[in-house]
């Protein structure tokens, strides 16, 4: 049902399944990878699909992927900070 809902809105999953698993008291760590796992799975599918198609803009796909890179880098960080200031 989930994947169905994030194919009809083309959000990624990990936004739908993200409360839900708070909702479940998972830990925070757990929830914020799993969430990203999730979105790497759909941007990639995307990617290859493009790529198959011959479709692919390379030198817009290494900016907005090094912009990726580094604003993941700098979340997963800030991520683990707030939990370690609060414990949750």
């Amino acid at each position: 049902m989930v994947a169905i809902l994030c194919n009809c809105t083309g959000i990624a999953g990990g936004m739908v399944l993200g409360p839900l698993f708070l909702k479940y008291n998972m830990l925070p760590q757990v929830m914020s990878n799993t969430n990203q796992y999730i979105t790497m799975m759909a941007a990639l599918s995307v990617v290859f699909k493009f790529i198959i198609q011959g479709k692919i803009l390379w030198t817009y796909s290494a900016i907005f992927g090094g912009t990726t890179l580094v604003c993941a880098y700098i979340g997963i960080n800030g991520v683990n900070a707030y939990i370690k200031k609060t414990g949750k």
